[in-house]
């Protein structure tokens, strides 16, 4: 459902050449990248050389998943549900991002439920 959300940021900030949206002036990250080792610090060096600034070398402490919880695995009955219901809004997503760099194709791999 973030299209929907997006749509509203690309409207108020509209491309100065057209397209779907200022790949300029925005940077999209997905939350999930920044789960694997590193990727916090490459979520964050991104968002640094966006905004143009020093880039900021973050510690082992940062790197830390402070909100990381384990969960039982999701029944098969109830992922299906989940991906009826989000598919046209990730596929808008993935329109939207033009099907560009993590927005490529599908926007989760729900066979294997990996984000």
């Amino acid at each position: 459902m973030y299209e929907l959300q997006l749509r509203r940021w690309f409207r108020a900030f509209p491309p100065p050449k057209g397209g779907a949206y200022d790949r300029e002036a925005f940077l999209i990250l997905k939350t999930e990248d920044m789960a694997v080792p590193g990727g916090t610090a490459a979520a964050m060096a991104a968002a640094c050389r966006h905004v143009g600034i020093p880039e900021v070398e973050l510690g082992e402490e940062e790197e830390v998943r402070e909100n990381a919880r384990e969960y039982d695995p999701i029944q098969k009955e109830d992922r299906d549900l989940l991906r009826r219901f989000f598919a046209p809004y990730n596929g808008r997503l993935g329109a939207l991002l033009g099907g560009k760099g993590p927005w490529e194709g599908d926007v989760w791999d729900y066979e294997t439920g990996d984000a």
